[in-house]
């Protein structure tokens, strides 16, 4: 079983927030905003849904915890794709699915890079 545990991207302060499993509550109002992310850092409003990342519960291959949104070294983005059930690794829409026999001492064989909001450009 994956540990849960999410981080955000706040824009205004241009800072990563990551908030552990054991300190995090979400309250969704809609499809575009979460009302609240408590984390023991802290009280964080109205962030949009679009910042917030979920852990997904693998490592690249320094031990990197991999979120959503982040970037390999060749530009593919990590996702979870609803409709096929699964995190997938997504550039150009297209996408690539992990398997187990991908992975290598719990990690996969990639490093991240950076993510979707700090470093666009890697896209």
């Amino acid at each position: 079983m994956r540990e849960i545990k999410f981080r955000a991207w706040n824009e205004s302060l241009k800072m990563m927030f990551i908030c552990p499993n054991e300190t995090h509550s979400l309250m969704i109002a809609d499809s575009n905003t979460i009302v609240a992310l408590w984390c023991s850092d802290g009280i964080f409003d109205e962030i949009p849904i679009d910042s917030l990342m979920q852990f997904t519960g693998l490592q690249d291959k320094n031990g990197v915890d991999i979120y959503e949104g982040d970037i390999d070294e060749k530009g593919f983005v990590f996702t979870y794709v609803v409709d096929m059930g699964g995190w997938y690794r997504m550039k150009n829409g297209e996408g690539l699915q992990w398997h187990s026999q991908a992975l290598r001492n719990g990690r996969l064989p990639l490093e991240v890079s950076g993510n979707i909001h700090q470093n666009p450009e890697l896209v």
